[in-house]
């Protein structure tokens, strides 16, 4: 049995003649009467009275059709929803992200496709590294971007999206602000503020204090959860943060914070898009990641391999 030779049941129930049933849905008579006898095998049952010169139903086939007549409503609502997901006049999107993808690069994806796809209900969940893989990982988002790649998930498929310079800033006022070069000496007494621990930021932190002499261990670090919390507390004058250069080109512009030279601080920023490896993609979701490039800068073919993942 399938949802065919329900429809076809119903129709002739509907209709009360096979070759009126077979003309409204667009099959030959045979092939509806194949339909009802299929039904009846599966069923072990007689569903239709054929023995006058109008067919009648069955008390087995009233039975049927009142079952069928609620069944075919809601296949009806189900097609309903999934044609709507597929041309992107209704659905759901659900994204997680770290704090400085999330904050300073997608919004502006996110105004295109809400201005392309209004009915598509989208929300965002914030998250570190861990956090947005296990999300992932859980099926709880359709895909997630993160500052680093979910290797403690092998079911967790990581793709290069963004790189950009990590810069080291502080308050345009601060006294360190002026010196062409910043050394441990300098760090001592002005505390690094920085994210929390298993952030990449932290962690870059982290091993560029390990290249410095015995002096690095002595830096101040103060840390914090929330990126635009470190922002405004540098901007107040009250330290020195490492941070990618998009979420402070506005206050560089703005001259409220001004870059600094670390004496030999060079770090690269990266962000992974992370998707599980055996979950199908929406339409929702390959339709919002084909709006990611010009807003994400990769030189490893991002184009091309987003274009793999969506097609």
């Amino acid at each position: 049995m399938n949802i065919d030779h329900l429809k076809s049941f119903f129709m002739v129930a509907k209709m009360g003649n096979f070759t009126k049933a077979a003309r409204e849905l667009f099959l030959t008579q045979p092939a509806v009467s194949q339909h009802i006898l299929a039904l009846e095998h599966f069923y072990n049952t007689v569903l239709f009275d054929r023995t006058g010169k109008k067919i009648m139903l069955t008390r087995q086939g009233e039975i049927l059709f009142e079952q069928t007549e609620e069944l075919l409503e809601k296949f009806k609502e189900v097609e309903t929803v999934f044609q709507g997901m597929n041309n992107m006049s209704r659905g759901k999107l659900d994204i997680a992200s770290s704090a400085v993808v999330g904050t300073y690069m997608l919004p502006g994806v996110i105004g295109r496709f809400n201005t392309s796809y209004p009915d598509i209900e989208l929300e965002l969940r914030a998250g570190n590294t861990h956090q947005v893989s296990l999300m992932v990982l859980e099926g709880q988002v359709d895909f997630g971007f993160a500052a680093g790649p979910a290797s403690q998930f092998p079911e967790v498929e990581t793709m290069i999206i963004h790189k950009e310079e990590m810069i080291a800033v502080t308050a345009s006022g601060h006294h360190l602000a002026e010196k062409e070069e910043i050394g441990v000496e300098d760090l001592k007494r002005t505390p690094f503020i920085t994210r929390e621990n298993g952030t990449r930021t932290r962690q870059l932190l982290r091993n560029w204090t390990q290249t410095l002499e015995e002096g690095g261990k002595e830096l101040k670090v103060i840390e914090l959860e929330n990126v635009e919390t470190a922002k405004r507390i540098v901007e107040e004058g009250f330290g020195i943060t490492i941070i990618p250069e998009t979420a402070v080109k506005r206050e560089i512009a703005a001259n409220q914070l001004t870059r600094v030279n670390l004496k030999g601080f060079k770090k690269e920023a990266v962000f992974y898009l992370l998707y599980h490896k055996a979950r199908r993609l929406s339409m929702a979701a390959k339709t919002f990641l084909s709006m990611l490039p010009g807003t994400f800068v990769c030189s490893d073919n991002l184009d091309s391999n987003l274009d793999s993942l969506i097609k």
